[in-house]
């Protein structure tokens, strides 16, 4: 696909206006409730993993990639954890990483969150890291928030969250590109799924280190 994949296509183009980012994770999502309805675990999913295609004249859609990983819920074996090590659940981070990013974490420790994002679009983010698993919202609820979003942009400009998105895009337009999003975020390298289990050897020589007085 000539647009290549979602981290790639947002490198590429910083200003995309909301409602076309919108409209990427609304058939991600679609994509996403789809696999779920049918009983499967995706088990991969990161931004390489999330194909551009234009489905239509200059509207880009979201295509859901590499289904390897990809198991019938009752197949999956709990004891083991699949995925891209930045894209993991943080609960699933306790037992992978040192303590030290476990107590960063329960202490509110999140991905960050630019200048310019819609409050509204904030809100659902923090909703979907949740310290409980179980408050987080589901693929379906989120499929359900985001058509509500580009429905309001498409027919109704005047609703709270439709002029957030496009204030939104009007501050975009005078933040310099370069400063947008301007983090590496994870190199290729560290995109590619594997079976975590290996890592967790190194819990026994972390916890050896880790001084609890530190956070006292």
């Amino acid at each position: 696909m000539k647009d290549g994949n979602l981290k790639n296509f947002l490198q590429q183009n910083k200003t995309l206006p909301w409602k076309e980012r919108l409209w990427l994770l609304n058939s991600f999502l679609k994509g996403l409730e789809t696999i779920h309805s049918k009983g499967f675990i995706h088990r991969d999913l990161h931004p390489g993993n999330l194909m551009i295609t234009e489905a239509r004249k200059n509207l880009k859609f979201t295509r859901l990639g590499d289904l390897g990983l990809c198991r019938p819920v009752n197949e999956i074996v709990s004891s083991r954890t699949y995925g891209v090590l930045p894209y993991i659940a943080p609960e699933e981070k306790y037992h992978l990483y040192d303590p030290e990013l476990a107590i960063a974490i329960f202490n509110g420790d999140r991905p960050k969150i630019y200048k310019g994002t819609p409050q509204c679009y904030v809100e659902l983010m923090e909703k979907c890291w949740h310290n409980n698993p179980s408050e987080r919202p589901s693929a379906e609820t989120i499929y359900d928030i985001s058509e509500r979003w580009v429905l309001d942009l498409t027919y109704n400009e005047t609703t709270e969250n439709a002029l957030m998105f496009l204030n939104a895009d009007q501050e975009m337009q005078n933040i310099d590109s370069e400063s947008l999003y301007n983090e590496t975020a994870y190199s290729e390298t560290h995109l590619i799924s594997k079976p975590l289990m290996q890592h967790s050897f190194a819990i026994h020589e972390s916890i050896s280190k880790f001084d609890i007085n530190k956070y006292i």
